[in-house]
């Protein structure tokens, strides 16, 4: 079974010029994201799978190889959970 993410409630959302800060509540940890990590995590404003974002931004990002854009994307992933960011279904 694939594994469904969704951002967690609560975190909030600073725009800096292209930039997102995303700010935790539990400890006001500030995290920066770059413009594909801003990309996934709009993604996860609804549930995704890992394979659908990558799918998403394979189309935005059309000449970066999908290897690439898979590593990336699982990447994220990982630092999201670390850091209490995001939650599975």
């Amino acid at each position: 079974m694939t594994a469904l993410w969704r951002r967690r409630a609560g975190v909030k959302e600073t725009p800096v010029d292209a930039d997102l800060f995303l700010v935790l509540p539990d400890s006001g940890e500030i995290y920066h994201l770059n413009a594909m990590g801003t990309a996934l995590w709009r993604l996860f404003a609804d549930q995704s799978s890992a394979e659908a974002a990558g799918d998403t931004l394979a189309l935005a990002f059309p000449d970066l190889p999908r290897a690439v854009i898979d590593a990336d994307v699982a990447h994220f992933i990982a630092e999201l959970r670390q850091r209490a960011l995001i939650d599975s279904l």
